[in-house]
């Protein structure tokens, strides 16, 4: 004899109640997986795209860059999870996205010789560093996610 669900009114708002904390525990373990997967995923970042070799990648100079990317992920109402990766450094994008235009150069001196102001054409296709250091750890990304998902 088969099993019939017998929702009432007088019932309805314990089981919406009940679906809803199923949602927002389901929500709240993905972005807990979310999470750890990103710290791999900055990880990938610093190792392989914020330590060179130069030319192709860019090098560890004063390591700024290298020890300000971040990440984050959030339970955003109506969105879900969003997570975000990246840094505050503001020559970060110039890396990332890469630069074309001009730009004005102060006066100053190279060596012994002074230099006046001037402009400058910049045409710099950049050295992405967070976009392919993401794309490289998505697996180990979905990998925590599932994870934290496994047991729901």
């Amino acid at each position: 004899m088969p099993i019939e669900p017998n929702i009432t009114t007088r019932n309805l708002t314990l089981v919406l109640r009940k679906v809803k904390g199923i949602d927002d525990a389901v929500i709240e373990r993905a972005a807990k997986g979310l999470r750890r997967g990103l710290i791999f995923a900055v990880a990938k970042v610093q190792t392989e795209f914020l330590s060179g070799p130069r030319p192709t990648k860019l090098d560890i100079i004063t390591r700024r860059l290298r020890q300000s990317i971040t990440s984050r992920a959030d339970v955003v109402p109506g969105r879900g999870v969003v997570g975000r990766i990246g840094t505050n450094v503001r020559y970060g994008a110039y890396h990332e996205f890469g630069f074309h235009g001009v730009v004005n150069v102060r006066a100053h001196t190279r060596g012994d010789q002074f230099v006046g102001s001037h402009t400058r054409n910049v045409n710099y296709g950049g050295k992405p560093f967070v976009r392919p250091g993401l794309k490289k750890a998505m697996p180990i990304v979905l990998r925590e996610i599932q994870s934290e998902l496994k047991d729901l």
